[in-house]
């Protein structure tokens, strides 16, 4: 059975990074030239904070997806709260079963359960699924994110 929740870093983060360089090696468009690098000290101070938040979908008790969301208590422009994937995966074997529905209504509901929010999640291209699911949980496209690597 799935179940979803919000877990402390320390609940999360040992079962999180395993599947860490999988998920960069997915996802990551400069590896070649950009190490993956966690800075989990600045994660751990963030989560103590109340600024970051780790949703988890288990299979009986065992990691297959997480979402780590930035969340800030007031946006810097608009007078509202605002939260920012950093990072979500589902293994492999469960995606395309309703485990990323499952999670996203989960976290959606959390983070919404404390009034008023925007929640941003960026989809790198080339992952279609994830846009599928972001048009289906009715968010729309709000910008367009571009990067440039210097030396």
């Amino acid at each position: 059975m799935i179940a979803y929740a919000r877990e402390s870093y320390d609940q999360a983060i040992g079962d999180v990074r395993p599947w860490l360089e999988q998920h960069w090696r997915e996802m990551a468009q400069r590896q070649d030239d950009i190490p993956l690098d966690p800075d989990f000290d600045t994660y751990k101070r963030l989560f103590d904070m109340g600024l970051m938040a780790i949703y988890t979908a288990r299979d009986d008790g065992r990691l297959i997806g997480y979402c780590i969301m930035y969340i800030a208590p007031r946006h810097l422009h608009y007078a509202h709260r605002w939260a920012k994937d950093d990072t979500i995966w589902i293994e492999p074997k469960h995606r395309n079963i309703g485990v990323a529905m499952g999670l996203f209504e989960f976290f959606e509901q959390d983070l919404a359960k404390d009034g008023p929010i925007v929640i941003q999640i960026e989809s790198r291209y080339g992952h279609p699924a994830l846009e599928q699911l972001l048009d289906a949980r009715g968010y729309s496209p709000t910008g367009r994110i571009a990067g440039k690597r210097f030396a």
